[in-house]
């Protein structure tokens, strides 16, 4: 009798165990999806948001781009233009990239060209220059570019639209591109 006992608490000891260790692991899968998740709507985990508001006014830089062409924020001051921050290692920048840049390839014809800044790895950006260079005006560094930081751009990607000199509309996704984006100024 006792040691029936012995083997029914070893068995209740051995399925509690068990048990633990499968909700730990559904714990640990849950926490996993809920920072994709996270990262997806913020740009990276562990960030606040990262979007300029619009009608937050463009700060004055100066970027050269692959091709050697000089910008600054004049480039900004005309109509609407397309600016995107990407960064290497960014899971949703990648993901992001082939309708990013089937987007640009598809805006009307006369618009001025996208402005890409990518930032990380020299070896991984090789990449996403080659994917945007036909596309857009491309700039790359190791850090996130200037533009980055005086727009309050913290996490990746994102995107948006500034023209005269403000951001006209801000977001992580393709939606920010389009004017009836609800955050969208007027005009």
């Amino acid at each position: 009798m006792l040691l029936r006992m012995i083997a029914l608490l070893w068995t209740i000891s051995v399925l509690s165990f068990a048990c633990a260790l499968a909700a730990l692991g559904v714990s640990l899968l849950v926490a996993r999806r809920y920072r994709r998740l996270h990262s997806l709507v913020t740009g990276g985990p562990g960030f606040g948001p990262a979007l300029p508001g619009a009608g937050t006014g463009v700060p004055p830089f100066d970027a050269v781009t692959t091709e050697g062409v000089r910008l600054d924020r004049a480039d900004l001051d005309g109509p609407e233009r397309v600016v995107a921050f990407l960064k290497t290692g960014c899971e949703p920048c990648r993901d992001l990239l082939p309708e990013l840049r089937q987007a640009l390839k598809d805006l009307p014809a006369g618009s001025p060209r996208p402005i890409v800044m990518v930032s990380g790895a020299a070896r991984e950006r090789a990449g996403y220059v080659a994917a945007l260079a036909p596309v857009a005006h491309v700039v790359e560094s190791d850090e996130p570019h200037a533009l980055a930081g005086g727009l309050g751009v913290t996490a990746f990607p994102v995107l948006l639209v500034a023209g005269e000199g403000v951001v006209r509309r801000s977001g992580v996704g393709l939606a920010a591109l389009h004017r009836r984006n609800p955050a969208a100024l007027p005009g």
